[in-house]
This record gives structure tokens, C-alpha cells and sequence, in this order.
């Protein structure tokens, strides 16, 4: 499996601020070199207090979720 983050940023706006990830990946059968599953997962989070530790915290659960997408899309795929 290989993977890729495409996209990790904090968006302030209108007195608001939210965090979005992005990440892609594809599993690939390495005996055959052919790609099995391909996919990509974004999270947006708005983030309730404006720190830089709600936001870094913020920032790791759009990842995690991102990651738990991914799991879930490449589990349903090799079923």
C-alpha cells in the first residue's frame, strides 16, 4: 500500500476557523504489479476554540478520519 497526503490546512473565515485533510492511496499486488483498490478521503472539522492546540488537535482527527475512510473503502474492496 502506498498513500499520500494531498492536502493538510486551517481555514479561518468569517470569524470561524476549520481544518480540512486530504489523503489518497492504492494498494498494488506486488507479484503482478497491477493496482487492486485505488482511493482518496477528505475530512473537514470546524475547530471550537481558536488555539493552536484545538487546531493541531482538529488537524489529527481529519487525518484519522481520513485514514478510517480509506480503511473502510479498501476492506469493502477486497471482500
Amino acid at each position: 500500500m502506498a498513500g499520500r497526503l494531498d492536502r493538510l490546512e486551517e481555514t479561518d473565515y468569517g470569524g470561524h476557523v476549520s481544518v480540512t485533510a486530504k489523503l489518497s492511496a492504492e494498494l498494488l499486488n506486488l507479484r503482478t504489479g497491477t493496482t487492486e483498490w485505488t482511493g482518496d478521503a477528505a475530512e473537514t472539522l470546524k475547530v471550537d476554540e481558536r488555539n493552536i492546540n484545538s487546531i493541531v488537535i482538529e488537524l489529527g482527527n481529519a487525518v484519522q478520519k481520513s485514514i478510517d475512510q480509506l480503511i473502510t473503502s479498501v476492506a469493502r474492496q477486497l471482500q
